[in-house]
């Protein structure tokens, strides 16, 4: 984990209307290195505020999924450091703290902010019989 890294920080309106979704959202820096993640995803991860800044995404993937895209089977993984890339969405399960997963819609998209370093915006819904469902 990189000690370096300085969290987004989001400024209001903008951060009330991201803490309040449903879905969960991260945002991640050009190396992958989570740099926002909302209190719905930490929720619905099992996560406590903070714990996930400074990880790879990747962290939040199940084994299923990582082991999908070695394989070269199913949504591939998204490419940091391309940002004329369009939004992509698809199905996958993330991995809970605890080892559990949940199966989500993942919206990735990149985070064009002017930097010279590209983000990258990732939104998680999860669903229950392939529907939306509500974590609150």
């Amino acid at each position: 984990m990189r000690t370096h890294l300085q969290p987004l920080e989001l400024h209001n309106p903008l951060d009330q209307i991201i803490q309040t979704l449903v879905e969960g959202v991260a945002i991640a820096d050009d190396l992958g290195h989570l740099i926002f993640a909302n209190h719905a995803l930490e929720q619905l991860l099992g996560y406590g505020p903070g714990e996930l800044l400074g990880r790879h995404w990747t962290i939040l993937l199940s084994e299923q999924t990582k082991g999908q895209w070695e394989s070269g089977k199913g949504a591939q993984p998204p490419k940091f450091r391309t940002p004329t890339e369009s939004t992509e969405s698809y199905e996958t399960r993330l991995r809970r703290k605890d080892g559990t997963t949940v199966p989500v819609l993942t919206r990735t998209r990149p985070l064009l902010d002017g930097e010279q370093r590209p983000k990258r915006l990732f939104a998680f819904t999860p669903l229950a019989d392939g529907h939306p469902v509500s974590t609150r």
